[in-house]
């Protein structure tokens, strides 16, 4: 497989918090992206040509999130909440909170923990 550069887009959009996009993963018709912004309590999705779909989009209790991808099943959305570093779990039909869950509580956690000490600075994961 080769990847080819075809263009870049811009995908902010400061009016809607969409001010700093962490990650990004395509939607399970593989129409669109998912995209999470560090101070926004919001999933946002965005044409493959940058545009924002506000339809699309949804709150989320949380903000902070880092990074998202969609899990094998295209079922869910998985982000990360980079102050707490919890691990959740949204529902991509519903737009709802399936499952919140701390990385500490997860197995083989334990072989990176020291990657997570606290500190000063950014001790969460980052997308």
């Amino acid at each position: 497989m080769q990847l080819v550069y075809i263009d870049r887009f811009d995908i902010q959009n400061k009016a809607e918090d969409l001010s700093e996009p962490s990650g990004l993963t395509l939607t399970p018709a593989g129409d669109a992206l998912w995209t999470v912004s560090d101070n926004a309590k919001k999933i946002f999705q965005v044409t493959l040509q940058g545009k924002l779909n506000r339809a699309q989009s949804f709150d989320i209790a949380d903000k902070g999130l880092e990074g998202i991808t969609l899990d094998p099943t295209s079922a869910f959305l998985l982000t990360v909440k980079e102050e707490d570093n919890h691990l959740i779990l949204i529902d991509v039909a519903t737009h709802k909170l399936v499952q919140q869950k701390r990385l500490a509580e997860l197995s083989g956690y334990t072989s990176v923990a020291a990657d997570f000490a606290a500190s000063d600075q950014n001790k969460g994961l980052e997308g």
